[in-house]
């Protein structure tokens, strides 16, 4: 799987399910880097990469916009490098796991 593929996956939910970013029906979830009760930081495909964008942020530190893997990178305080790993063996395992049960539900049917 290349680094297009992963940034086209539904990214949005793997940020829910892994970051417990729940994003409104326009992307917008509460920051994970500070504290705040609207959500300012939003997920949002642009150009069929998917974007992070934080407005807060964006005033003083305005290359904080970046895809998912850079948004990886800073949650978990790795290198690039090791984000995409983590995405690729994260979305790879999940590829696994749906086609494990795509499988079982053919055996029943």
């Amino acid at each position: 799987m290349d680094l297009a593929e992963i940034k086209r996956r539904n990214l949005r939910r793997y940020a829910r399910e892994k970051y417990g970013l729940e994003c409104n029906d326009r992307g917008y979830c509460l920051c994970p880097f500070h504290d705040e009760r609207n959500p300012s930081f939003q997920i949002h495909l642009f150009n069929r990469v998917w974007r992070f964008t934080d407005w807060h942020l964006d005033k003083d530190d305005p290359d904080f916009s970046g895809t998912i893997i850079d948004l990886v990178a800073r949650l978990e305080n790795i290198s690039i490098p090791e984000a995409i790993d983590r995405l690729k063996e994260e979305v790879f395992n999940q590829l696994q796991e749906e086609f494990r049960r795509k499988r079982q539900a053919r055996r029943r049917g």
